[in-house]
């Protein structure tokens, strides 16, 4: 147990938290099971962020995530604010996780179940089954060493990261190599090597450039599997929602903040763009980091910010279709031909790859609550570079489109767009308005070896000591579950720096159940939080 004491009691503070995102959430839930008043701005009408929703004409679309990984997280907490996340959500594994398409016309099937994916390996390589065991075992190692070296500390320095061990882990994470690398030493067949690679496109990383550490993801997939909450992802929020406004949380929506007000090291304001000043106390913003530095509060001073790299952003189409097409599993990706060269087009070149790569969910197939009767929701997701002159998306959007739909009618949904009965897409352009995403990077900051752990933004200003960050572009990055830990960091640091009298468990080793399906191991997470 950590002690936090004060003579101001947790009651009298106020917490203004700006964004409903998930990091949102967590950090004000986290606070007001502290006792904390808590006040969340939005600027979107509902929770969620870019874990929120697109829906119409009885079709339900997530508009950002479609995977949920180590869940876990989650249960951790509901489990700290005195609830079951199972009371709230329905949680299902996936079986097969997905299956890749590849530009000469074969497949692979990926599942968590390891005979089942053995069979697969040997079908498309003969001896990558046993290859895979070493791979995985190595992937093993990169997930303690990435638990324990960057994802459930602080850094406030280079000093905090920098240890005996630090050296040691780095080597076990596989910082001196690249995902592609790292993957190519273990299968001779390109096709693996993409199955086992592309997964970095979760973070908006090129596998040509990722850190090797990233393979985890791969890990994470397989030996914990892949997850899907019944209603679509944004019941995520939604559960998130319900639970802070248990514990007191006030939501007020349509509400874009327009400024943060300050006076010598504090924000003392937050300003909405209808004009209404709202006194500060501790300040949260879960809005872009970028954004708020640029933005919200030009005056403080976001370190390397001319250096610092983005992701890559998506463009995607949300589509109703009349019509179910067996051949798409729930979670489907499509590469074309040029592989490598893609990503050097996106990342590098910042220009629209010549070959489309894309990925296809279609929940319908494990929900069908999600699409009128006898019809589906597809969502498809693009890679294309951020916002940059060389694309005009007023132009470029028609092509991709045609693009997409064709690659589609040809391979697994012939006839798709006579199908389409409900439509939506959001190009980088609509991320930057619709969730201001500097650049309209979808997945905010870059991940890269420098812009993790101590090298990331910190989650408090060094100038305003009562502002503070959760979400994608502070430590520790991207995904539903690093956000989701990112609130819980945020919270421990304001608990902290506050002086707030309250009590806080240390989280809970996860265990098995049978019967909800869920086998998640992430003992590193407690390890390095005891």
């Amino acid at each position: 147990m950590m002690k936090h004491r004060s003579s101001s009691p947790a009651h009298r503070r106020h917490a203004t938290v700006v964004g409903a995102g998930i990091a949102g959430l967590a950090t004000a839930i986290r606070l007001a099971r502290a006792g904390v008043r808590v006040t969340v701005f939005e600027k979107n009408s509902e929770p969620g962020g870019r874990c929120g929703r697109v829906h119409g004409d009885g079709f339900h679309f997530d508009i950002g995530p479609t995977i949920l990984l180590v869940p876990s997280v989650l249960e951790e907490l509901f489990r700290d604010a005195g609830r079951d996340v199972h009371d709230y959500l329905n949680i299902r594994a996936l079986s097969p996780n997905y299956r890749v398409h590849f530009a000469d016309g074969s497949d692979v099937t990926l599942y968590r179940e390891r005979d089942l994916l053995a069979a697969e390996l040997e079908r498309i390589e003969p001896g990558s089954a046993a290859r895979f065991n070493e791979f995985f075992e190595g992937a093993r190692s990169m997930m303690d060493a990435a638990l324990s070296r960057f994802v459930v500390n602080h850094y406030d320095s280079l000093r905090d990261f920098v240890s005996l061990g630090t050296a040691k882990d780095l080597l076990r994470a596989r910082a001196y190599t690249t995902v592609s690398r790292n993957v190519a030493k273990y299968f001779r067949d390109e096709r693996l090597q993409m199955a086992f690679s592309y997964q970095t496109m979760y973070l908006g990383l090129s596998p040509y450039f990722a850190p090797g550490i990233y393979g985890l993801l791969p890990f994470t997939e397989i030996n914990d599997g892949v997850f899907y909450t019944q209603g679509g992802l944004y019941e995520i929020p939604l559960a998130l929602e319900r639970l802070a406004r248990e514990l007191g949380v006030e939501f007020r929506y349509g509400s874009p903040v327009a400024r943060l007000a300050t006076n010598g090291h504090r924000v003392t304001e937050v300003v909405l763009e209808s004009g209404e000043r709202v006194a500060a106390d501790i300040v949260v913003a879960n809005a872009d980091l970028p954004y708020v530095y640029d933005t919200l509060i030009p005056e403080a001073r976001l370190p390397r910010r001319d250096s610092l790299e983005f992701t890559s952003s998506g463009f995607m189409l949300y589509l109703g279709l009349d019509k179910q097409y067996p051949g798409l599993l729930h979670h489907n990706t499509f590469f074309g031909a040029r592989f490598r060269e893609s990503f050097r087009e996106i990342f590098d070149d910042k220009v629209l790859p010549e070959e489309l790569h894309y990925y296809v969910a279609a929940p319908s197939v494990t929900d069908p609550s999600v699409a009128p009767p006898g019809g589906s929701s597809l969502y498809v997701l693009v890679p294309v570079p951020h916002q940059t002159h060389k694309i005009n998306w007023a132009e470029a959007g028609d092509r991709l489109r045609a693009r997409v739909l064709s690659a589609l009618d040809q391979s697994v949904a012939p006839g798709i767009e006579s199908h389409i009965t409900f439509e939506r897409r959001i190009d980088p352009n609509g991320w930057a308005k619709m969730f201001n995403l500097v650049k309209g990077s979808a997945f905010g900051l870059s991940l890269t070896l420098d812009q993790v752990g101590p090298f990331r933004p910190k989650n408090r200003d060094a100038k305003f000591n009562n502002l503070y960050f959760a979400g994608a572009s502070t430590q520790p990055g991207t995904g539903i579950p690093l956000v989701a830990l990112s609130g819980r960091l945020a919270a421990e640091r304001i608990l902290r720096d506050e002086s707030i009298a309250v009590e806080l468990r240390a989280p809970v080793r996860p265990t098995t159940d049978e019967r909800r399906g869920s086998t998640v191991s992430l003992s590193s997470f407690a390890d390095a939080a005891e």
